[in-house]
């Protein structure tokens, strides 16, 4: 099997790299949490409770899973009272749009 090029190569990724990258996957594993992502990849900056209404879950349940994405590093925040608006670092938008691509056709 051909291995994969990188930008950079497994001796040059340092112990933290490699952590922020697990913190990363670790918090798109979950079916809902990529689905805000995606969401907000297609209808850009939202506040919790529209995410939690686009999605039809409670709004208990987007905001924890707005706050694991955000702790690792995929969303900032803006409070604008009473609300708080999420939208995706740009960083980041390649990587998600590459994810649901990639898995839309398989079921």
């Amino acid at each position: 099997m051909e291995a994969l090029e990188t930008k950079k190569s497994f001796e040059e990724l340092s112990h933290d790299e490699y952590r922020k990258y697990a913190r990363i996957f670790k918090a798109l594993s979950d079916e809902t949490r990529l689905k805000i992502m995606h969401y907000i990849i297609q209808e850009g900056r939202h506040c919790v409770m529209e995410i939690a209404d686009a999605l039809q879950i409670s709004q208990t349940a987007s905001s924890r899973n707005l706050k694991i994405l955000r702790e690792a590093g995929l969303l900032r925040d803006e409070r604008i009272n009473p609300c708080i608006f999420y939208e995706i670092l740009p960083e980041h938008i390649e990587l998600i749009d590459f994810i649901t691509r990639k898995f839309e056709g398989e079921k």
